[in-house]
């Protein structure tokens, strides 16, 4: 009777072995290569929203403002809208814009009807793991914005701004990357500050910044940049107070606060679950990676649109 050749134990041990080792060489591979697309993704999600905005800008002549925040007492009943909802119909969601009512806040219960649940995948790092949820990573809703709502994670510039108080990765009150001081702050009313005193393109407050405002050169100064979203108290796309990120702290900068939305003024500065750094969009429309090693002067400088410290975009 003959004898069917098979494997031998060891032969199977030494197969599995092989193949073991085929996987961990390949899988981190596989695994750059799914960043990497969703790098690429991130990265056309900030380009329609730069395109969005200069749509904005030829439509009305005026940027859109980051929030109404700052006239809320100002009107009645008060308004509670921000910049995404202004340049939805930019975005491909006119229907969801129409049924809005820029009357009153977004956090009335007819709006908060038509903004629970939605997530609009321009707006979302598709890298985050915590991206296409309506809670923050603590399974909290967004300070400040209608419940069971999405973050904001491409938020605008506000540039060098003092928030009320200094942000932790300055230090001081009068250092490169504050531009204000506690008695001439344009936080909270910038719908009634020059426009001399807002450093960046955006603010929180109604601004009325046109292509004009932008001194330093389109091609040198940030409109948006990248935020991990739901590690913020505040943060979301429907947040009044904070659809801003500013330079005073730096891009994944230890000091961010998780999930604090009374420490306020740390807002969680720039950051990405991209490895080495974050996505920003410069005024000119283009999209580029600052590593987290980026000078922190330079990034100052970038932030704001008319400082005249004009310094070359790095690579």
């Amino acid at each position: 009777m003959s004898r069917r050749p098979g494997f031998t134990l060891i032969e199977l041990l030494v197969s599995i072995a092989i193949i073991a080792v085929l996987v961990a060489i390949l899988l981190p591979a596989v695994q750059q290569a799914r960043e990497a697309a969703r790098r690429t993704t991130c990265v056309n999600n900030m380009k329609q929203i730069g395109i969005a905005l200069h749509n904005y800008h030829e439509q009305f002549k005026v940027f859109p403002y980051a929030s109404d925040y700052g006239i809320f007492g100002m009107q009645t009943p008060p308004a509670r809208h921000t910049w995404v909802e202004l340049i939805l119909p930019m975005v491909e969601q006119p229907g969801l814009h129409k049924k809005i009512d820029f009357n009153t806040p977004n956090t009335a219960a007819a709006n908060a009807a038509q903004l629970n649940g939605k997530l609009l995948p321009v707006f979302l790092c598709p890298s985050n793991p915590y991206a296409f949820r309506t809670k923050r990573s603590d399974n909290n809703d967004y300070a400040d914005a209608p419940p069971n709502t999405m973050g904001i994670f491409y938020p605008l510039m506000a540039g060098s701004i003092l928030p009320d108080n200094t942000p932790p990765d300055c230090g001081c009150t009068d250092c490169f990357c504050a531009t204000e001081n506690t008695m001439t702050k344009s936080w909270g009313s910038a719908h009634s500050t020059p426009k001399n005193k807002i450093p960046g393109v955006f603010n929180r407050g109604v601004t009325r910044m046109d292509m004009a405002d932008i001194q330093d050169g389109t091609s040198n100064v940030i409109m948006a940049g990248e935020r991990n979203a739901a590690d913020c108290g505040w943060g979301g796309a429907f947040s009044g107070n904070f659809p801003v990120l500013f330079t005073g702290q730096k891009i994944n900068s230890p000091t961010r606060t998780t999930n604090v939305a009374t420490d306020y003024w740390r807002n969680c500065g720039a950051s990405s679950s991209h490895p080495g750094g974050a996505t920003f969009l410069l005024a000119d429309g283009s999209v580029h990676f600052f590593s987290d090693s980026i000078d922190h002067r330079v990034y100052a400088y970038l932030g704001d649109r008319a400082d005249r410290n004009i310094v070359q975009v790095p690579d």
